[in-house]
């Protein structure tokens, strides 16, 4: 699910339809606006775990193998050990957690939004499949992190009116 429309809204609905979802999430600044989220997310079933936890990657491919999904939002800037990708008109510099959890997990990425519709209204749309190949980690991590990257590019020239990013997105200086 990238910056697109009501990610919030596609991951809970994910859960309202009693999918076990799991999602990665950093911490808010403001402790106000992080608990509501807390709340909004547990109340509806959500399984979230902080970025930051040192078993993160552990947990995500465990929940998987149990037939759970994950939700997350992959179109962020990575400051180090990034897969750089071209997305919308830029080299850019994302992070291999998508990658990695495809390839260690053997599970798909589905790449989904939940679009705003004229009638204000929101429509779940689930684009092609991408599923991790065989072959060495680095490369079978930055294919599925590009083919992903590719779709979205596609959906949010799509929709540029939907697309919120606001957290320096467009400095593309390669990491490290």
């Amino acid at each position: 699910v990238p910056h697109l429309g009501n990610w919030e809204l596609a991951g809970l609905g994910l859960s309202i339809l009693q999918f076990p979802v799991m999602t990665i999430f950093r911490a808010q600044k403001n402790r106000l606006v992080d608990g509501y989220l807390a709340r909004l997310r547990s109340r509806r079933g959500l399984i979230c775990v902080d970025r930051d936890d040192p078993h993160v990657l552990r947990k995500v491919v465990r929940h998987l193998r149990h037939g759970g999904v994950l939700a997350i939002l992959p179109d962020v800037r990575a400051r180090t050990d990034a897969v750089v990708v071209p997305f919308l008109g830029a080299e850019s510099p994302v992070p291999r957690g998508m990658g990695t959890i495809a390839r260690i997990s053997g599970k798909p990425v589905l790449p989904a939004f939940a679009i705003r519709t004229r009638d204000g209204r929101h429509q779940w749309r689930m684009l092609n499949p991408v599923w991790p190949e065989d072959g060495d980690r680095d490369s079978a991590t930055a294919s599925v992190t590009r083919s992903v990257f590719a779709q979205l590019d596609a959906v949010v020239r799509r929709y540029p009116d939907q697309y919120f990013w606001f957290n320096r997105r467009w400095i593309h200086e390669r990491p490290g």
